[in-house]
């Protein structure tokens, strides 16, 4: 089954998710993953009021576009507000894992032979 278009029609009974609506419409492309701003204004700082994030989404401010009805459906702008006051409260963390690794030291060879030299045996190349 594919999935709806954003502001497309949502699957009935389907709960709606502020944070996948977040990453559907991108969000997270401007005002960064957790909220924290990049392009667009951080939303992690303060918790917007409701009325003011409607305004704000449906209409724009500054670069960024408005969400009319037509693109974001009032009951997907009624999941996302939530999500974004979490953010401005300081409670969404993200969901990205960075992993780090040691890697095992280069093996330097001189020459073909089998086995690998050490960088003294290369006349200290």
């Amino acid at each position: 089954m594919v999935p709806p278009l954003p502001g497309g029609e949502a699957e009935a009974g389907a709960e709606l998710d502020g944070a996948t609506l977040y990453n559907q419409f991108e969000c997270s492309r401007c005002h960064g993953i957790v909220g924290e701003g990049g392009v667009a204004a951080a939303l992690n700082q303060t918790e917007w009021p409701e009325d003011e994030l409607i305004d704000i989404i449906r209409n724009g401010r500054d670069a960024m576009n408005g969400y009319p009805p037509e693109t974001l459906l009032d009951e997907e702008l009624q999941a996302l507000i939530p999500y974004v006051q979490a953010i401005g409260r300081g409670e969404v963390e993200s969901t990205i894992v960075l992993y780090k690794r040691q890697l095992p030291p280069p093996r330097l060879s001189c020459s073909d032979a089998a086995q690998p030299a050490t960088r003294t045996d290369c006349g200290g190349n």
